[in-house]
């Protein structure tokens, strides 16, 4: 048999390009996807370079492809050693020469994936962090058409740095994270100056305003108090709104509650999504009134975490508001409750919209058996999935499809470790791997029941008896119980900002990634691999919601 021509180039010149898209997808699915034992961005770089010099027919699709969504990796396992922090700098400087000289390459980049390089700021002394900011600065500058900087999120502590400078110019910009710090508050202490007139307040608010002037493109926002105060206040946070004509996305948390409380919270705009977390300054009676405006009516998708709702006529509020509602997160310690007296007609937690649902109420109570009482009243004929950490005797998971198993392999071991550092006895826990032991239990407790027998007799004989089991669920549900994390391999089941940035001493060995596998080392060949590079997949500012 004659073996197979080779495909001429010119087959290769005459393919649509969408075919070279859908390749060059394939290719990033595989080092980043679901199944992928990759997650590292030099190898993805590599593979990239790999198929650019192969033809021109590749070289375009694959420089869009390379330079759209820009890594830019650092020598992560090494940031400590005086070579490794050159040849970093290096490495920026090389590619700020790049973009400079060639604008049309510059204005191709839409998204500079950064993150290795706040693990490199964070161990470098105060030249070296400078150095770094300012070669990020001017890189940022270069793309014209900069939509995401995704990675790199230092304080901002109102004070006008280059590269707050030079994202505050990006027209196009679409999302930005701040972590946002009053210097003011801080020195108060140290100096311990009680009286507001010995120390001069400057005008945090209109500086911060002014950082979002040509932000007219800008879909998610973040806004992360550290520290306590921040200097914002309700000003900043309206004008800030009023700006943002493109907003979808609205995260707000940690801001103490004279800088943040219900009358801010009247002033948010139409969203699509919205996170509120950790703000004593919002009330249950504020929430009420905002779940009665126009704005609120608008959204999808609604977190609403370490808020301590007290009562459940809230949440009754928000379902019968919120007619769009597809996806609700409610994680707090205690648990609401109806006020006492009240009566309300059942089922009085109903939405038709919802598909998505998180409840995670630490301290149990009788919110999750009305919860539960409702769905099964099918008051949620839209729901497809409920997480519950702390169902603690599986009033939701009873609800919900027949599964086979919950656990997996490894949470034995990492409960144990929880436990071993746990200081305190209580048995109240929203960690997914006890969530997940526990659910696996009461699916064994209920196999061990008998559900039905069936006996079969000839001639008056008993020939064969079938014992039936029961189960856990109910087989009619289209709802799917899940303890799965937003992160992988996370313990938590919702992601925050600390599953953004990178965390000092958390990337082990096991973490890194030095390339490929050396598989002809034996032979005396040499093949090629890089610097050890933290793996793990990107997360983006948009997973908070």
């Amino acid at each position: 048999m004659r073996p197979k021509r080779p495909l001429s180039a010119r087959f290769f010149e005459r393919m649509p390009q969408g075919v070279y898209e859908c390749i060059l997808q394939q290719l990033e699915t595989a080092h980043f996807g679901d199944s992928s034992n990759t997650n590292c961005g030099t190898c993805y770089i590599k593979d990239l370079c790999n198929l650019a010099v192969t033809s021109k027919s590749w070289a375009k699709p694959v420089k869009n492809r390379m330079y759209q969504k820009l890594w830019v990796t650092a020598d992560t396992g090494h940031h400590s050693t005086k070579r490794a922090r050159y040849g970093t700098a290096e490495k920026l400087r090389l590619l700020l020469r790049t973009l400079k000289q060639n604008p049309a390459i510059a204005r191709i980049v839409k998204e500079l994936q950064v993150s290795d390089w706040l693990q490199v700021y964070e161990f470098a002394n105060v030249e070296e962090r400078n150095d770094i900011v300012e070669y990020l600065s001017a890189i940022v500058m270069a793309c014209t058409n900069l939509e995401k900087l995704i990675g790199f999120y230092t304080v901002y502590n109102h004070d006008m740095d280059s590269l707050t400078q030079a994202l505050s110019t990006r027209t196009r910009l679409k999302e930005r994270l701040w972590i946002i710090r009053d210097d003011r508050t801080i020195t108060r202490r140290s100096l311990r100056l009680d009286d507001e007139d010995d120390y001069a307040r400057p005008d945090y608010a209109k500086s911060f305003l002014n950082r979002h002037v040509n932000w007219a493109s800008l879909e998610t926002l973040v806004l992360f108090g550290h520290d306590g105060s921040t200097g914002m206040d309700y000003r900043a946070f309206v004008g800030t709104f009023r700006k943002l004509q493109c907003l979808k996305r609205l995260c707000i948390a940690t801001f103490p509650a004279e800088e943040f409380n219900d009358r801010t919270l009247q002033a948010i705009p139409e969203l699509h999504s919205l996170r509120l977390q950790s703000l004593p300054g919002v009330s249950d009676k504020g929430l009420t009134k905002f779940f009665g405006t126009e704005a609120a009516a608008s959204l999808r998708g609604l977190s609403l975490i370490d808020l301590e709702i007290t009562s459940l006529t809230v949440l009754a509020k928000m379902f019968n508001s919120l007619i769009r509602l597809r996806k609700f997160t409610l994680s707090q310690d205690s648990s609401p409750s109806l006020p006492p007296g009240a009566i309300l007609p059942h089922p009085f937690l109903a939405s038709e919209s919802l598909q998505e649902l998180h409840w995670d109420t630490l301290v149990p109570g009788e919110a999750i058996n009305d919860l539960a009482s409702c769905i099964d009243s099918d008051a949620f004929p839209a729901l497809r999935q409920i997480r519950a950490p702390t169902d603690y005797s599986g009033t939701l998971q009873d609800l919900c499809r027949p599964v086979a198993q919950m656990v997996h392999d490894s949470d034995t071991h990492l409960v144990n470790l929880l436990n071993a550092s746990a200081v305190s006895d209580t048995h109240y826990t929203r960690n997914l791997p006890e969530a997940r032991r526990a659910a696996q239990m009461r699916l064994e407790e209920a196999r061990k029941k008998p559900s039905l027998k069936i006996i079969i007799e000839e001639e008056g004989m008993i020939q064969n008896v079938y014992t039936m089991r029961a189960f856990m669920g109910n087989l009619s549900s289209k709802i799917e119980y899940s303890l799965e994390p937003d992160v992988e391999n996370s313990n938590e089941a919702i992601i925050g900002l600390a599953d953004l940035i990178y965390k000092k001493g958390e990337d082990g060995r096991e973490n890194m990634c030095t390339g490929p596998v050396n598989e002809r080392e034996a032979e005396g060949k040499r093949v090629w691999n890089h610097r050890p590079r933290r793996r793990g997949k990107s997360l983006e500012v948009k997973q908070l919601f």
